[in-house]
């Protein structure tokens, strides 16, 4: 074995392979060539091998020596010890960019707080935030914020990167993952200082404090009683808006839920965290610590153990205690009382969180990106007709002044698998939590797996909707057809788990879970009351499938329970195939597993006039994407101009209400139902002549 080349303690900081281990001020060394460990003796000077097994293993093996069971025990003890100490730790920094050059640590320290505690010095006890200088002293624009967990740092380039440090300021700033690299830039800056020994106690104490802050446990050691564990979150919605719409409560436990999971984890439908500050459906949400006196007008009788807030209309300063609420409130919230689950607005913290001081207020910033009231979309116009079906797109949006901008990535299923170009896709699709995209090529037999597939598992986008409705002017066999398959995208047959077992033998396994059978069912069931819908059908094949399928089938009928307004039944697949195809008319809304969605979905396509007109969904917990409903590639009329791109521009439509652009939805939407009922216009899908372009110019002249 070769005695690697130790760095120096002037190259430390800089060094990606040496360590700190905080709790004991000790540096470790990892050799990358054997992946051995060495600790830094300050005393002497030099590197020393720590425990390494297979160096032990390795004399034994020499020596044919046998350890009794003692001597083992102890060796196992001291590398179990050695290990946790060398341990790599998370990474807990954030690289910062951009920032004002008169920025303060003040200024940093408030505005980094928003995402998680930062973790203080030791020996000062102030936040470590490091503003880096120039050789003359000034700022250079650029910092380093280290916080006490690590999940802070995935909030932190989530919630701020890309947004503004200050209100007046015109431009935005960075936030990345602290990397190695921008550690090294400053390096000779760090070399000046030399790194304290530290007292191990004081180390225990600062740590223990801390602990108690994220655990609810105040100064004296004693757990916060029950009222400082519940937070108070006003101005969620407003009874004008109920009103309006009384079943926005079925979605506002879900939509409050995923709001808070943001920030930290959530236990329970009816605990959050604080939301102080952050905007919720365009009104900022106002979080306090509860009193323990503020009386709450409660959905449910009196003896409930939680309370409802009756919020007021999100007027300024107008209280919500129930004493001073007038006749006309309480007989609003009396009507509404059916509908409300006691706890959604007044919300129990009691779990542990992973950080801090929750307040923002950058507003939608987990939300779809929208700078100056345009937002940005990701764009993917894929294989096959996607270049043409995506250029129609985006001169219909210029025509109507859509208030949308593409970030366009021409990725392709014939992309090797590992391009650049699909991380890059990712990551935008990420960063603007919206895409649009047409569909990719998918190798038969060889070749990578669907990036299709990929995207969506990647991003969780677990719910895929595609609308089947006859449409005026468009030829189709059966009339008054109009259903919505709702299909799991994340699992079932897709699960792309197969192997071969034996030459000529090959399983592939289908992934069945009740966790996603859960959640696509509970979706289903809200889309078919949100959108007045009065039946649910349950696709399966569980009189073969008895075990994954009848867990779906199983799953999804005690979802149906609770929602005893809506009815449901089972249908086995290839039965639903045959009663397709006979009488449409009977389905209104489709639930089943990826592969039967798949096939229903081609189904729905060919009987209300092709794949051509048949817009689709897909929607998860923060990100959405829209793309033809019946994905098909369509490579046999590539390059011809000849197709239809209706397809595509319906799920714009779908779009555009996702980002609440309902007014230039509804005027594409209405142009393209235009186009489609007159007979002078059509593409040879639909009996026609006409080109691609002649297509989107007749929708530009109908808009």
């Amino acid at each position: 074995m070769s005695t690697p080349k130790f760095p120096k303690p002037s190259e430390f900081a800089a060094d990606t392979r040496v360590q700190l281990v905080e709790e004991t001020g000790h540096y470790i060394f990892t050799d990358p060539s054997d992946g051995g460990e060495y600790e830094y003796d300050e005393a002497k000077g030099a590197w020393f091998p720590m425990w390494n097994e297979s160096l032990v293993e390795q004399q034994q093996s020499i020596y044919g020596t046998e350890q009794d069971d003692d001597v083992v025990e102890e060796q196992e003890s001291t590398k179990r010890k050695n290990k946790g100490l060398a341990r790599k730790k998370e990474n807990t920094s954030v690289y910062v960019s951009g920032l004002p050059l008169d920025t303060t640590d003040e200024e940093m320290v408030a505005f980094f707080s928003q995402c998680g505690t930062i973790m203080p010095d030791i020996v000062t006890n102030k936040p470590r935030v490091k503003l880096y200088r120039d050789a003359s002293g000034e700022l250079k624009g650029d910092a380093l914020v280290t916080y006490y967990k690590a999940p802070s740092v995935q909030l932190a380039v989530d919630i701020l990167d890309d947004s503004r440090f200050r209100p007046t300021n015109s431009t935005n700033i960075q936030v990345q993952e602290a990397k190695f690299e921008n550690k090294a830039e400053h390096s000779g800056e760090a070399d000046k200082t030399k790194r304290l020994r530290v007292d191990s106690k004081l180390v225990q104490k600062r740590l223990n404090q801390l602990e108690r802050k994220l655990d609810w446990v105040d100064d004296a050691g004693e757990v916060a009683d029950r009222h400082k564990r519940t937070v108070i979150l006003k101005h969620m919605f407003t009874l004008k808006e109920l009103e309006e719409d009384i079943t926005m409560l079925l979605d506002l436990p879900e939509d409050v839920r995923a709001e808070c999971e943001k920030l930290g984890k959530v236990t329970s439908v009816k605990v959050y965290d604080m939301m102080n500050g952050r905007f919720f459906g365009g009104r900022q949400v106002e979080a306090t610590i509860y009193d323990g006196q503020t009386r709450y007008k409660s959905s449910k009788e009196s003896s409930k153990a939680e309370t409802v807030a009756s919020t007021s209309d999100a007027q300024p300063g107008r209280s919500t205690n129930s004493h001073g609420s007038n006749d006309g409130d309480e007989a609003r919230m009396e009507q509404y009382a059916q509908w409300l689950d006691s706890g959604m607005l007044v919300v129990a913290v009691a779990a542990r969180l992973s950080a801090r001081s929750m307040s923002t207020v950058v507003e939608d910033s987990v939300g779809p990106k929208c700078y100056g009231g345009t937002y940005t979309v990701t764009l993917i116009p894929g294989d096959g007709i996607g270049q043409e079906t995506a250029a129609s797109v985006k001169a219909v949006f210029d025509a109507a002044k859509v208030p949308v901008e593409f970030e366009q990535y021409d990725l392709s299923g014939f992309t090797p698998e590992n391009d650049k170009l699909m991380q890059e896709a990712l990551a935008s699709l990420r960063r603007n939590k919206v895409g649009l995209k047409g569909i990719l090529y998918t190798p038969i037999r060889l070749g990578h797996s669907s990036f299709n597939v990929a995207m969506r598992k990647e991003l969780d986008i677990y719910a895929a909707v595609a609308h089947c409705k006859n449409m005026a002017g468009v030829e189709a066999r059966h009339k008054n057809v109009d259903f919505v398959i709702i299909r799991e995208n994340t699992e079932g047959e897709y699960s792309g788990l197969e192997h071969q077992s034996f030459p000529g033998v090959v399983e592939s396994l289908k992934i069945i879970t009740r966790p996603k059978t859960e959640r696509i069912a509970r979706y289903a069931f809200d889309y078919a009351m949100r959108h007045g819908r009065k039946r649910v059908t349950i696709v399966h094949k569980a009189n073969i499938m008895k075990l994954a399928d009848g867990l779906f089938l199983n799953t999804c009928r005690a979802v149906a329970k609770e929602y005893p307004s809506i009815q449901y039944n089972d249908m086995i697949v290839d039965n639903t195939a045959m009663q397709l195809v006979s009488k449409p008319q009977q389905f209104d809304v489709m639930v089943m597993p990826n592969l039967y969605g798949s096939i229903v979905s081609n189904i729905g396509a060919g009987l209300i006039g092709g794949p051509g007109i048949v817009p689709g969904a897909n929607y998860g917990r923060e990100f959405a994407i829209f793309e033809p409903g019946s994905r098909h590639v369509a490579k046999d009329i590539q390059g011809r101009n000849t197709a239809n791109p209706s397809s595509l521009i319906l799920s714009s439509v779908m779009m555009l209400r996702h980002l609440q652009l309902t007014e230039h939805a509804d005027l594409i939407e209405n142009a393209v139902n235009k186009t489609l009922s007159s007979d002078s216009v059509k593409t040879p899908d639909l009996g026609g002549s006409n080109s691609t372009t002649d297509f989107t110019k007749a929708i530009i002249r109908n808009l």
